[in-house]
């Protein structure tokens, strides 16, 4: 089977479909190897840790011959003891202002006590006091007798206006102004009107109707004018009050017991705070000695293995000593990870290059159109070589079209033109044979008894170009 253009272009997708998925799993295989890379440091520093609380708790428990890893380290830890006498130093003087505070509140409680029995006493003999008092005791009655009586008018003066609202014959003579000075309507109707207020009774029923629209007004009125006066009696009772107050000084005394009580609780506060980091300090858990253990552990990490192989000797602890164990593991591992990550970043960058040019020539391939199907290439043609020689970069693309070119040729199509046939002319009215099946006869009745066949057959051409 000849190789035509249609290969070209399944040849390079092919191609590209396979560096693809050669590139997939070179990024996978890089990936995984960082991470793995990054693992391994978080194990590394974990390790690191182990051996540098080790170390420190024995700096820390005194133990004989041994030294802190670093003179930073040194500095720190003095630092840390001084801190915490400072710390034992400010418990004991929050103690002391704790219990001046306490004495101060006891102090100011047993004043606001006398100033109160002294108001008490001030305010019992004051005949202006008592007069304001028994006026308001008065005035509060009238108030709670006027608001009661208040909502009884209201209630039932909207009860009884709702059926005097309701009555037509009471509303019509409203309406037209009866039994005032300027009545509505024509006389007769006027006589009407007056018939009709004699029936019911209207001048009655028109004073009573006054009377409910009224009386709620001024129960309100006299409501209101109460309340006035029972806040006036307050308020001279309060001036009363405050007068003999500021005399007495009960509401500085106030003022200064309270001013106590807030330094007493601010003294309980401090002491809290101080004592809960002093209880870090002795359970090893307060934040210098975080940032200590964290200066070790840089420090570790810049030391070589026999060092730290030393250190941990020093120490006679096996937990130390495991953890450099696992840390010489790691970091053996780290090399061969860095290794192969090397490896694997040159290997993706070939990949990578490799795939951008078989894309790129992809494209070429299809703006040029040699993936056209008519396109056939000589005998012989290596496409599978001129391919691997552009993708090893011995070869431009425009090398690499001028030899598809050339290799190859484009088969036009086959054009198939009709066959003609000359009539021939009889009295027989017969038709020539041409040796093809398909004929046409046109009869001519014009009345010389001629008759013509035209064959349709076609006649077969074949043109070939090569490029």
């Amino acid at each position: 089977m000849s190789m035509t253009g249609r290969t070209v272009k399944e040849h390079v997708s092919t191609l590209v479909d396979n560096l693809a998925l050669e590139k997939r799993t070179a990024e996978t295989s890089l990936h995984s190897a960082q991470r793995q890379l990054e693992q391994n440091q978080g194990k590394k520093a974990d390790q690191l840790a182990i051996m540098a609380k080790v170390h420190l708790s024995a700096v820390m428990g005194g133990q004989d011959d041994l030294r802190p890893i670093s003179s930073e380290v040194t500095s720190l830890l003095a630092k840390r003891d001084s801190d915490y006498k400072q710390l034992q130093t400010k418990l004991e003087t929050e103690r002391e202002a704790l219990s001046q505070a306490d004495v101060a509140l006891r102090t100011a409680q047993q004043m606001v006590d006398g100033r109160k029995k002294d108001t008490d006493a001030a305010l019992a003999s004051n005949p202006e006091l008592k007069q304001a008092r028994d006026e308001a005791a008065r005035l509060q009655a009238v108030f709670d007798s006027q608001s009661e009586v208040l909502n009884g008018i209201q209630a039932e003066a909207a009860g009884k206006l709702k059926a005097f609202l309701e009555d037509p014959f009471f509303n019509h003579l409203q309406r037209t102004g009866f039994g005032t000075d300027a009545p509505k309507g024509r006389w007769i109707f006027r006589g009407l009107d007056q018939w009709l207020a004699k029936r019911i009774n209207y001048d009655q029923a028109a004073r009573d109707y006054k009377t409910l629209i009224e009386l709620p007004t001024r129960a309100k009125a006299d409501y209101e004018a109460t309340a006035g006066q029972l806040n006036n009696a307050r308020e001279k009772s309060a001036q009363i009050m405050e007068g003999i107050d500021k005399d007495i000084g009960l509401g500085q005394a106030l003022n200064r017991l309270e001013a106590a009580q807030q330094r007493l609780q601010e003294r309980r506060t401090m002491i809290s705070t101080v004592q809960d980091e002093l209880n870090r300090h002795m359970a090893g858990t307060d934040g210098s000695l975080k940032k200590i253990s964290d200066v070790i552990t840089k420090t570790m990490q810049a030391m070589s293995l026999p060092t730290l192989d030393r250190l941990t000797r020093e120490t006679e602890n096996h937990e130390d000593e495991l953890a450099l164990s696992t840390y010489r593991s790691l970091v053996e591992s780290d090399e061969r990870l860095r290794n192969e990550v090397a490896n694997m970043q040159n290997r993706l960058e070939s990949v990578a290059l490799r795939f951008r040019r078989a894309k790129s020539l992809r494209e070429y391939c299809e703006d040029q159109g040699f993936e056209n199907g008519s396109r056939v290439f000589n005998r012989g043609f290596d496409l599978a070589g001129l391919v691997e020689g552009y993708m090893l970069g011995k070869i431009e693309q425009s090398t690499f079209g001028r030899k598809i070119e050339s290799s190859s040729e484009i088969e036009r199509p086959v054009y198939e033109a009709p066959a003609y046939t000359a009539p021939t002319y009889g009295s027989s009215g017969s038709s020539g044979s041409s040796g093809f099946s398909n004929s046409e006869s046109v009869s001519n009745n014009s009345g010389f008894g001629n008759s013509e066949t035209v064959s349709n057959e076609p006649t077969t051409y074949r043109n070939t170009d090569s490029f």
